[in-house]
């Protein structure tokens, strides 16, 4: 009977035993896992919650140019083109439309991104003339003030310059001649230029105006400038009147055109640069 008593009372204690360690082993698991999630959230910084790439510097496709119209307080509008180059550097062309003042403003230098990696600050701009911040997002900027917030006009676009993309569009822009018969221009205003449309042209040779009809197949790139009308104003510098008898043969020897980076040139059977042009965005 004593032994019976005996060792009812062994497994007993030894079941107590065990309960009594798996439950101290669980209050110090339950007490390592609250300890470990505090420690874990106390010391999270709520930036290292984003991905790194997951900002504009990083994930987007940001350089390039830039164009479109920002508000004005006193004009109709900043005609603005602005560049970025991998580099961190910037180019800056700002004209104010409805001012007398008819070529762009250039400015060059530096750029600099935030923290967020989401905006920039434009260096060696005062801050007071307000292209200065702007927030980087794809396919676009959005002008912002002082404080980083953007800046609101007579409409939403008018805040926004979206990505340039050089097309092989001929018409509706404002060409101007930089070389002809593989000779480079260098003119003052006025530059010689010629817009098309799509059955016309019309220009300045630099010192006549002129306009005509021309018959543009885009498929081929071909190009006829059928007769063309000018002023017969007398030009008293003899380099623009030669650059202009020049650029008046090269219409009319043309036959067919191409278009790459925003420069046309003018071509024929004989010649594979009759008349070179850049597109310039601010005469448009």
């Amino acid at each position: 009977m004593r032994c019976i008593t005996f060792l009812i009372l062994s497994v007993y204690l030894f079941f107590s035993c065990t309960n009594r360690n798996n439950s101290s082993k669980d209050k110090f698991h339950q007490s390592s896992i609250k300890k470990d999630t505090l420690v874990t959230h106390d010391s999270l910084d709520t930036d290292s919650l984003i991905p790194t790439a997951d900002n504009s510097r990083l994930a987007l496709d940001w350089a390039g140019t830039y164009r479109g119209i920002l508000p004005c307080t006193d004009c109709k509008g900043i005609k603005t083109e602005l560049t970025l180059d991998p580099s961190g550097t910037y180019q800056l062309k700002t004209l104010h439309l409805g001012k007398k003042k008819t070529t762009p403003l250039v400015r060059e230098g530096k750029f600099e991104w935030d923290k967020t990696g989401n905006k920039i600050q434009l260096k060696d701009i005062a801050e007071e003339e307000g292209v200065r911040h702007f927030q980087v997002g794809e396919e676009k900027v959005f002008l912002l003030d002082a404080q980083g917030k953007r800046v609101k006009g007579t409409n939403e676009q008018e805040s926004v310059l979206l990505k340039y993309y050089p097309d092989d569009e001929i018409v509706n822009k404002y060409w101007k001649l930089i070389e002809v018969m593989n000779q480079k221009i260098s003119l003052q205003t006025p530059y010689p230029y010629m817009i098309f449309t799509s059955k016309e042209v019309s220009g300045n040779g630099g010192c006549n105006s002129f306009s005509g009809s021309v018959k543009i197949t885009p498929t081929n790139h071909s190009i006829a400038f059928l007769p063309i009308a000018a002023t017969k104003m007398a030009c008293s510098d003899n380099y623009r009147m030669e650059i202009e008898s020049k650029f008046m043969d090269a219409l009319a020897q043309s036959t067919r055109y191409s278009i790459q980076h925003d420069t046309l040139t003018l071509a024929s059977t004989r010649s594979s640069s009759l008349a070179r042009f850049v597109f310039d965005y601010f005469k448009e």
